[in-house]
């Protein structure tokens, strides 16, 4: 099951569908969705193409993995941080800021994704802990862009 849930995030896939049933809650859950994944995609810009060429570091090793838990393709980009779960951390916080409720329902599935991306062995405690501070960065830090903006 985890592995199913860490491949699903692959491209923010699960996010995008998340944010699909969010869209069809009513207009806070449209503005959480939209959040989320602005959020998202600022989160992952700056885990993908700012802090993994900064930071880097290696991955563990996939043979380590026992082979029912191996990702059928091993990542081949910096360990740090990890970019599923900036990614699953900003959409949470982006929707959180915007709807509490919803984003406490979010939730679980942000950890989840963030653990599962150390039970298949593609990243170290630390790589999951920053990916997790950049989305919640990033997503912080749209919020107070925005209000600036209005």
């Amino acid at each position: 099951m985890l592995l199913a849930l860490s491949t699903s995030a692959n491209n923010g896939a699960i996010w995008y569908g998340v944010a699909g049933l969010l869209s069809l809650t009513g207009p806070t859950g449209r503005r959480a969705a939209v959040r989320g994944l602005l959020s998202l995609g600022g989160a992952s810009a700056v885990a993908n193409l700012v802090a993994k060429p900064i930071f880097g570091g290696p991955r563990p090793l996939a043979a380590d993995v026992p082979g029912r838990r191996q990702l059928k393709v091993f990542p081949q980009s910096a360990s740090f941080p990890s970019g599923h779960t900036a990614s699953a951390f900003a959409f949470l916080t982006g929707v959180a800021l915007e709807s509490p409720v919803r984003g406490a329902a979010v939730a679980p599935l942000a950890v989840a994704l963030g653990y599962s991306r150390l039970h298949v062995g593609a990243h170290w405690l630390s790589d999951v802990a920053g990916g997790a501070l950049i989305g919640i960065g990033v997503a912080a830090l749209g919020r107070r862009v925005g209000r600036r903006r209005r």
